[in-house]
């Protein structure tokens, strides 16, 4: 009675980094914000870069997938605490200079405050 005896369905927001990926020619990727900044040199433009974003999700794409469009909330997994956790906008700190401590690559959020730490 509280909804009228209809069906209802709730989804569930999560609040992460928007943004809109541009799969390209199978293998090529482009990332801006909603705003239309090119974050493509954080995020990888190929699925050869398997230590940025591109090269982690190009797998789970079906090989038939050559172009798309995925407007999406980027959101980081805590390995420890087992659950999505929303970070602010990161910048990679040094990342092919040898930035990382045991798999683990340190970032610094765009404005300022304590480091994150993540494990890819």
């Amino acid at each position: 009675k509280e909804n009228c005896g209809d069906e209802f369905f709730v989804e569930t927001k999560y609040d992460g980094e928007h943004v809109l990926l541009h799969k390209i020619a199978r293998d090529q990727y482009k990332w801006y914000t909603r705003n239309g900044k090119d974050f493509t040199k954080d995020y990888g433009g190929s699925s050869s870069l398997t230590e940025l974003v591109s090269g982690r999700i190009h797998p789970f794409f079906r090989s038939t997938v050559t172009d798309c469009i995925l407007d999406c909330e980027l959101m980081l997994w805590d390995k420890k605490l087992k659950k999505l956790c929303k970070a602010p906008r990161v910048l990679c700190r040094n990342r092919t200079s040898g930035s990382e401590e045991n798999g683990v690559r340190s970032v610094i959020p765009e404005r300022g405050g304590a480091a994150w730490r993540y494990d890819w």
